[in-house]
């Protein structure tokens, strides 16, 4: 069985995939852009990194994907990132 981690933002109530862990194998998140754009725009903030026991609070949280990173990009930060 495999455990997601998610870098999280109590501050924003924002999350990212961070990465999948297994007892056999780790692998990183699958969109890497997505976490550095997520990173910039949470800069100063409070971040942690959750998963297992707590992968119940995330579902809380909005999750940044391809598919949503320039609105919520946007939205925090007010202008788009270079690149998206």
């Amino acid at each position: 069985m495999s455990i997601s981690r998610y870098l999280r933002c109590k501050d924003t109530r924002k999350a990212v995939h961070v990465a999948e862990q297994s007892s056999r194998w780790f692998r990183g998140a699958d969109y890497p852009d997505v976490v550095g754009v997520f990173c910039v725009a949470h800069a100063g903030k409070n971040l942690e990194v959750v998963g297992g026991d707590h992968f119940d609070e995330i579902m809380d949280y909005e999750v940044w994907t391809p598919e949503n990173v320039r609105a919520e990009y946007i939205a925090l930060v007010g202008y788009p990132c270079h690149g998206y």
